[in-house]
């Protein structure tokens, strides 16, 4: 993973979905900064993101996020692994940046991300 990601969780405390909780009139007397350290110190509080190699260098709303119950879970148990960036493909190997390599590989999935559009709604300026 190049630079890591946060994972948010879908389901928050008692079984309430995280938007839910996130929509409360008091966020709105707040500042954006103290929005963002608030919900980043809840992220990071909920998922080890070092633990599982997902960690990033930047902060929650200047990077990446992924919305999800099961990666990691998936990655604890071993069904996903994280890597670094790839270095070099052989035949049937992987050469990884920081000098693993991984032999016998039947597939590799470049997870890269995708831009969310909503093409049918006319953006009024």
């Amino acid at each position: 993973m190049r630079d890591g990601t946060f994972v948010i969780l879908r389901m928050g405390r008692e079984a309430i979905p995280i938007d839910k909780m996130a929509n409360k009139r008091i966020l709105d007397c707040l500042p954006n900064s103290a929005k963002y350290y608030i919900a980043e110190k809840k992220i990071l509080s909920q998922v080890d993101h070092d633990k599982l190699g997902l960690k990033s260098s930047k902060r929650l709303y200047k990077h990446r996020t992924m919305l999800t119950d099961d990666i990691a879970n998936r990655i604890f148990c071993g069904a996903v692994k994280c890597r670094p960036v790839i270095k070099q493909l052989k035949k049937r190997s992987v050469e990884f940046v920081d000098g693993t390599i991984v032999d016998d590989v039947d597939a590799i999935i470049c997870a890269t991300g995708y831009n969310v559009t909503f093409p049918y709604i006319d953006i009024v300026a």
